[in-house]
């Protein structure tokens, strides 16, 4: 039987970490072996990973000074013994059955990677499942379909997760990345590692649930993430080099980085003539904001002086409202008060669907903003990537 090692990275996670464990010991799929790497935690996280490693002898602790998620999974691959590689995040939990199905598909098809299908898990509920392509691929032609229609749309998992990965794939990638990038790592580590697959698998199977905690909800992104981008951008570029014949890779490159840098680095867009990426707005105007998520929040501390803030409003308001944000119900929008509203939710489909209801009710649903894919695709963000290539590590402490 194959060897599959699940590497486990935990950072002050032990509300829920038991679940996590739990799910991965109760495998029915048994040769296994559960790596954890605890990256510094200062709660009760060592304790409850020594109850496991005390019961099963599958389990291994190992403890480290807080370096990031990087150093924490380049830690676990040093330690792990087996071919085949899970990730799982602390707050994340996986189906009984993720081993068994990711060997048998990879007993099926003799692929190089196996993916399967992420399901959300808010509140104790489970929600929406993430869309993903199906089917066996050659790993080129998966990365054409990495990217979907629409910004902010992507056709496979972006993370480290739910993929079943070669051990030497990962050792390969992570002897080569700047552990200095703490934004979309893990994307990169997937394109690296479908470049280096001459055969990919998508199972239709749903094996691992996404936590939507919290901490996530409250949107602990890092703010100073315009340095790690012009080095992920180094690297994708440097990927793709030698690929030219990926039509797409181009594009990969530049919505990924514009991505994270709406999500964690707004501000490098300042010089925009308006709101970034909207189609131009008249300096003074009265701005709603709709959504107030990662994008949201950016744009609403953002604003300035150059904007009126006319109103936040979002469909979890009593939320936002118990953790001192100043948002509405969408239910209390009076388009009397703004001149525009920007629609700032980063899922295609639900900025469409909330875009068209508005305007449905609007008298001049012309005031509905979403973003611009025109913008996105503009000579000021080629100029912008451009400039990237200069920006210093001094950025972050400038800004």
């Amino acid at each position: 039987m194959e060897l599959v090692s699940i590497i486990v990275t935990i950072y002050n996670k032990s509300q829920y970490l038991p679940e996590c464990l739990e799910s991965i010991k109760r495998q029915t799929y048994k040769n296994i072996e559960v790596v954890l790497i605890d990256d510094g935690s200062i709660d009760q996280s060592a304790d409850i990973c020594n109850e496991y490693v005390e019961k099963d002898s599958r389990f291994v602790y190992y403890y480290q000074e807080n370096a990031g998620q990087n150093a924490a999974r380049k830690l676990g691959l040093e330690k792990a013994k087996g071919e085949w590689i899970i990730s799982v995040d602390a707050d994340d939990f996986v189906s009984v059955d993720i081993c068994e199905k990711f060997i048998d598909a990879y007993k099926m098809t003799s692929a190089d990677m196996i993916f399967g299908r992420i399901q959300k898990y808010q509140n104790g509920q489970l929600k929406g499942i993430m869309k993903s392509i199906e089917g066996i691929y050659a790993g080129v032609d998966a990365v054409e379909r990495f990217m979907m229609p629409h910004f902010f749309s992507f056709g496979i998992p972006t993370g480290m997760y739910p993929i079943l990965y070669r051990k030497k794939v990962l050792q390969d990638f992570f002897s080569i990345i700047d552990l200095r990038i703490n934004y979309s790592e893990d994307c990169a580590c997937t394109l690296f590692s479908l470049l280096k697959s001459k055969k990919v698998c998508f199972i239709s199977n749903v094996v691992y649930f996404y936590r939507q905690n919290d901490d996530s909800f409250c949107h602990s992104h890092k703010k100073t993430n315009v340095f790690s981008q012009k080095l992920l951008q180094e690297f994708l570029l440097h990927l793709f080099q030698p690929h030219a014949g990926i039509n797409s890779g181009d594009k990969i490159i530049r919505w990924l980085i514009v991505r994270d840098l709406l999500l964690g680095g707004y501000e490098y867009f300042a010089d925009y003539s308006g709101i970034y990426p909207y189609c131009e707005v008249p300096t003074g105007n009265r701005i709603a904001i709709y959504g107030a998520g990662v994008l949201g929040e950016e744009i609403y501390e953002k604003l300035s002086s150059k904007y009126i803030c006319a109103g936040w409003f979002d469909r979890e308001a009593e939320y936002y409202q118990k953790n001192g944000k100043k948002v509405s119900s969408p239910e209390e929008i009076n388009e009397e008060l703004f001149d525009y509203i920007l629609i700032a939710v980063t899922n295609p489909d639900t900025s469409k669907q909330i875009a068209t209801e508005l305007k449905r009710k609007m008298k001049t649903p012309e005031k509905v903003l979403t973003i611009s894919e025109r913008i996105i695709d503009s000579e000021y963000t080629f100029t912008k990537l451009k400039e990237l290539e200069k920006v210093s590590e001094k950025y972050i402490v400038e800004h």
